[in-house]
C-alpha cells in the first residue's frame, strides 16, 4: 500500500467559532449572513460556498465582530462574544 502525498489543500481564511465551541466556520467560504430570531433569542443564519447553512446562537453584530477579527489572515481563530445590550 503507498501513501500519496496531499497535493493541495483547501482554500483557507480566518475561522470563527461559535461561542459554545460546537460550530466553526472558515470565513473564506461565507456568503452571506443574516439574523433571525427563534423564540426570542437572536440567531445568527451564515450560507456558505457549498450551499449549506450554519447557524449560530448569537446576533449578527457579535457574529461580524468575530469576522472582521478573523477574516485578515489564516492564523486568525476568533471566538464569537455575546456583546451586552
Amino acid at each position: 500500500m503507498s501513501i500519496r502525498p496531499i497535493t493541495s489543500t483547501p482554500a483557507f481564511k480566518g475561522l470563527i467559532v461559535s461561542k459554545d465551541d460546537k460550530t466553526a466556520v472558515n470565513t473564506k467560504h461565507i456568503i452571506s449572513m443574516k439574523e433571525t430570531s427563534d423564540i426570542g433569542s437572536p440567531q445568527t443564519q451564515i450560507y456558505l460556498i457549498d450551499k449549506t447553512i450554519r447557524t449560530i446562537n448569537a446576533p449578527l453584530r457579535d457574529v461580524l465582530t468575530a469576522y472582521l477579527k478573523a477574516s485578515p489572515n489564516d492564523c486568525n481563530i476568533e471566538h464569537i462574544k455575546l456583546s451586552k445590550n
